[in-house]
C-alpha cells in the first residue's frame, strides 16, 4: 500500500494544487521552497504506512497490517467512499480485539 495521490478531480478543483504538487502529482517541499534554480524541491515522501510502522514499533506484523488497512478505509478522499462508524466497528481489526485480550468492547 502506498500514500496515494490525489485525485485528479480535486486536483482540478483546487486552485493552489500547484504550489504543493508537480504536474505528474509528485508533492512538492512547500516549507523549502525552490532550488537555486528556481525549481520546485521535491520532498521526501513518507507513507502513512512508513509513519504508522515508526510510531508503533513493538507491534507485530499482523496488528500493524490490520490497523494500517483499518486507517486506510478511514481517510478515503471522497466522504461517500468513506465507512460508516458500524462498519468501521466490523472492521476485521476491531473483531480480532478480544482474541488479543487488549480491549474488550461493549454494545
Amino acid at each position: 500500500m502506498g500514500g496515494g495521490a490525489l485525485p485528479e478531480d480535486i486536483m482540478k478543483q483546487w486552485k493552489n494544487s500547484s504550489e504543493y504538487f508537480s504536474p505528474e502529482g509528485e508533492i512538492l517541499a512547500k516549507n523549502y521552497g525552490k532550488s537555486a534554480k528556481g525549481e520546485p524541491i521535491i520532498a521526501e515522501e513518507k507513507t502513512l504506512e512508513k509513519r504508522f510502522d515508526a510510531a508503533a514499533p513493538d507491534l507485530d506484523e499482523e496488528e500493524a497490517t490490520a490497523v494500517k488497512a483499518l486507517i486506510r478505509k478511514i481517510l478515503q478522499y471522497d466522504p461517500a467512499k468513506r465507512p460508516t462508524t458500524s462498519e468501521i466497528l466490523q472492521d476485521p481489526w476491531f473483531r480480532g480485539i478480544d482474541d488479543l485480550g487488549n480491549l474488550t468492547l461493549t454494545a
